[in-house]
């Protein structure tokens, strides 16, 4: 796997999050890794590649982070497995600063 990666350093979802390839791109998501938590942040990825500030269709995952404890905001990974998770084009949200970096490709 030469996976691709994406990193969204600030709050997107008011500018309509970033697309991961093009609409009809199939792309597979491996990870999300959350370098700098935010309780209550939210991350939302989209099964196309273009989505609208808190749209509800299409989504393919969404991760609430819990309300952290002093001390307990470490680094955390959503793992699709192997497989990945398949999109067609994929858009990332986050409502909140959290440092995310997307591990995908494209397919074929």
């Amino acid at each position: 796997m030469a996976a691709r990666f994406t990193f969204i350093a600030s709050a997107n979802q008011a500018t309509n999050g970033v697309s991961l390839g093009a609409a009809g791109q199939d792309v597979i998501v491996y990870k999300i890794l959350i370098g700098t938590p935010v309780g209550a942040g939210v991350i939302r990825v989209y099964n196309k590649a273009t989505a609208f500030n808190a749209d509800t269709a299409d989504i393919a995952h969404r991760n609430t982070q819990p309300t952290f404890g002093a001390g307990n905001n470490s680094v955390r990974e959503i793992d699709f497995g192997p497989d990945g998770l398949r999109l067609d084009g994929g858009n990332v949200q986050t409502s909140a600063n959290e440092d995310v970096t997307v591990i995908w490709d494209v397919t074929g």
